[in-house]
């Protein structure tokens, strides 16, 4: 199993992007394809139309985001992999800081890929802020 960490700065409230991650709305327009979310502690998510999927395992608005996920990758023996999310507040807005471990040995370059090349600079573009 394997382990990934970054971080990313985004310049909205770490409010705005706590609840983003968990509306239905906010995930299909980061990811561009349909998201499921039970925005609950022990909801279930989908994401990307399906091929990742998991259950929020802890929250603690604004601060903290808690998930295992699967991707449609893993086989039947592979255990869940854990996402963490952190939201810091900054004077420009937000670090994410995101930890993932118990990724498969075959699947972590496919994770690093996907958060480095896709995920966060569909973030960046998402968190424009807005002028009140």
């Amino acid at each position: 199993m394997h382990s990934f960490q970054t971080h990313t700065e985004l310049f909205v409230p770490r409010e705005r992007v706590f609840d983003a991650w968990l509306s239905e709305r906010d995930q299909s327009l980061i990811t561009g394809a349909p998201a499921i979310i039970e925005p609950r502690l022990g909801g279930l998510f989908s994401l990307w139309g399906g091929s990742v999927r998991g259950q929020i395992v802890f929250m603690k608005r604004p601060d903290v985001i808690a998930q295992t996920w699967r991707t449609d990758d893993f086989e039947s023996h592979d255990e869940d992999s854990r996402l963490e999310l952190r939201f810091l507040a900054t004077a420009m807005g937000c670090q994410l800081q995101i930890t993932q471990d118990k990724i498969p040995a075959r699947s972590h370059q496919q994770f690093i890929h996907a958060w480095t090349t896709v995920l966060i600079p569909a973030l960046k573009a998402w968190a424009v802020p807005t002028v009140n």
